[in-house]
């Protein structure tokens, strides 16, 4: 498949019509038929319904066009990150953090000490699992991750930052065992044992279990096809439980407890790492500062003289608009670059694909041209990449990749994918308790139907589901409906924003009220506005509305970083109003005065979802649908019997 068909036929799907879309291409009509069937033959799937008005893209077609348009921004952004790389310009760094690191305050600490010293580097955080990383740093969606010990054949540098105990059991809140601060392996053989293979490597999982089995470990062992957030997600809802870090256990998710596991102890080295190829400064400067952050913290491992990577001279001259792809550029290119790359030779690279040293050094002046920037410095001993050509090159997996799985994904998309539904979904307490009905109603009424959780946060749930890598979506309700045509939303939950989440310790953490007045001076926690536009936009104009102009020295990505960092004591954020029975672990929620913004949780899937397996899970969050008076009915009986149980003690004592 080259990059002009996804070019062709993202156009085609989006005008529906061959003519115009040949028309906004500037090519032949016929000449862009003949690009189409040619795409069609390669695939072996027909893409397109041909009518007398005009052309409709079928099943495949639409997961081809899906993934088309975002692959093509992934490479146009690429050819901008390259760009900035090779101008030595101030840069993005993208890190990988798993919980654990999280709530040891690592995503504060970076943040804070970028904005001190070195205020034009951009950080974004990741909240990943210890596994999941070293792949997404290879692939370029990561500069530098923190895990587990990667393999010894992996493409990496690391270096050790601390290490992580595991000695506690994460178990549901409503088990019998919950109140005990010490459990052995064997009292909890009645509940299955969750092992999310993401979430450790091969060696240590092996490790685990031959502990447990020596602790008296008699629980039903489940493999769970998800990472660390989707397992607690599943121990929340009261299907299992897992293991837990002596550090993770500070912030554990709500609905849960976290006894120590008598007889069981795993330390869990902790690196960093980060491309063997990486020359940019501004990664640099980020590994450097969490090895800093890294030396202060309990169970540190950092060395003395610990090995980073080099800095590089950059050097472009602008010709490619921002955000633009030239229609020259072919996957052949990539390819090319990311040959070299491996190989650090032209000729032995040429030899590798196919094809004469020539005609290899002709494609990779064609790309440098193109973008406007060299890729390579060429000498008498060879080749090596520039800053640029190395930001491109760990790109080029990732962007290539990307292309093999969608070229599957359309291939498979007509057969469907029956007893199988993965669930994107965000991570608050209502979630839980929704996710929970809807698992055992599942359960009873279709036991064949295979569903897997992950975490997703509300904005990248539309992009998951176009890119086939979710079939339905729990996320929250959101001020501005998904635009697009191909997507169903329906709300499953409604709630309201109208809490500030604090830690315990904070002065206002008391009151039973706050007003404006009162949060103005402590620091908000909040996104970004380009993270969602209509959220933020629909909070600052309702924080107005009281009085209140928040004060914001940072911006976050994701809600359990934010109400991690609220719980460190850093500021307050906002919460629901269901979270006043039970808010995030390490924080109280306290209600603000006139604040009341209409919120929830909806389900998004595609609008021509033809799964049965989908299809059910669907009927299964229509029937679990709580109304808010429904819940306000059984709040108050809760409360009211409360009371009454409150006054029997009293007069028992």
């Amino acid at each position: 498949m080259r990059l002009r068909h996804l070019r062709y036929f993202a156009a085609v799907a989006e005008a529906r019509h061959l003519s115009r879309a040949a028309t906004a291409l500037h090519v032949a009509q016929p000449a862009l038929s003949r690009q189409i069937h040619d795409l069609e033959r390669e695939l072996g799937v027909p893409l397109l319904d041909r009518h007398s008005r005009g052309v409709a893209p079928t099943a495949a077609g639409e997961v081809l066009a899906r993934g088309s348009v975002q692959l093509l921004v992934d490479i146009a952004l690429a050819f901008d990150r390259a760009e900035s790389a090779a101008a030595g310009r101030s840069g993005k760094v993208v890190i990988g953090l798993p919980r654990v690191a999280l709530v040891r305050g690592i995503a504060a600490a970076l943040d804070r000490a970028l904005r001190e010293r070195h205020p034009d580097i951009t950080l974004v955080v990741r909240e990943i699992d210890g596994v999941q990383a070293w792949d997404l740093v290879a692939s370029g969606e990561l500069d530098l991750g923190v895990g587990t010990t990667p393999p010894t054949e992996s493409p990496l540098s690391v270096e050790p930052v601390w290490e992580d105990v595991v000695n506690r059991a994460l178990i549901p809140a409503t088990h019998e065992l919950a109140g005990r601060k010490r459990v052995r392996a064997a009292e909890l053989s009645g509940l299955p044992l969750f092992v999310p293979p993401r979430g450790l490597p091969a060696h240590l999982l092996q490790s685990l279990i031959a502990q447990l089995t020596a602790a008296g470990l008699r629980s039903p062992l489940l493999t769970l096809d998800t990472g660390l957030a989707g397992a607690q997600l599943m121990v929340a809802a009261g299907r299992g439980w897992i293991l837990m870090s002596e550090a993770m256990s500070k912030g554990r998710p709500s609905g849960t407890a976290t006894p120590l596991l008598e007889g069981f102890h795993l330390p869990i080295p902790v690196v960093v790492g980060w491309r063997r190829n990486e020359r940019r400064q501004v990664a640099r400067v980020v590994i450097e500062l969490t090895l800093e952050f890294a030396r202060g913290t309990e169970g540190s491992r950092v060395r003395e003289a610990p090995e980073l990577p080099p800095a590089s001279p950059m050097r472009t001259t602008r010709r490619r608009k921002p955000g633009s792809m030239p229609v020259e550029v072919e996957f052949r290119h990539l390819r090319a670059l990311l040959e070299v790359a491996a190989v650090q030779s032209i000729g032995r690279a040429a030899e590798r694909l196919g094809v004469t040293q020539p005609a290899l050094s002709r494609q990779l002046q064609e790309l440098e041209r193109s973008l406007g920037f060299a890729l390579l410095h060429r000498g008498a001993r060879g080749v090596s990449l520039t800053a640029g050509g190395t930001a491109l090159a760990s790109e080029c997996p990732g962007l290539l990749g990307s292309l093999e799985r969608l070229t599957r994904e359309t291939t498979r998309a007509r057969r469907g994918m029956e007893g199988h539904c993965r669930v994107g979904a965000v991570t608050t307490v209502a979630a839980s308790d929704l996710l929970g009905t809807v698992l055992t109603h599942c359960a009873v009424r279709h036991p064949q139907l295979n569903i897997v959780i992950d975490e997703i946060p509300t904005p990248k749930q539309p992009a998951a589901l176009r890119q086939g890598k979710i079939d339905l979506g729990l996320l929250h309700a959101s001020p501005a409906s998904d635009a697009s045509d191909h997507f169903l939303r329906e709300q499953v939950y409604s709630d309201h924003i109208d809490v500030a989440l604090l830690s315990p310790a904070h002065p206002l953490a008391d009151r039973a009220e706050v007003t404006g007045a009162d949060l103005a001076t402590v620091p908000f926690l909040f996104m970004a506005r380009a993270f969602q536009p209509p959220l933020y936009d629909l909070v600052m104009a309702s924080l107005g509305e009281i009085g209140l102009v928040p004060l914001v020295k940072a911006t976050y990505d994701g809600l359990p970083t934010v109400w991690t960092i609220a719980a460190q004591g850093w500021g307050w954020c906002l919460g629901f109003r269901s979270h006043v029975a039970r808010p995030p672990a390490g924080t109280v929620a306290v209600r603000i005065r006139d604040l009341d913004i209409p919120w929830g949780l909806d389900i998004i899937w595609r609008k021509d979802e033809r799964s049965a397996a989908v299809r059910a899970v669907i009927e299964a969050f229509r029937s679990a649908r709580v109304s808010e008076a429904a819940r306000d009915r059984a709040g108050r009986t809760h409360r009211r019997r409360s009371g009454q149980m409150d006054a029997v003690r009293g007069i028992a004592t």
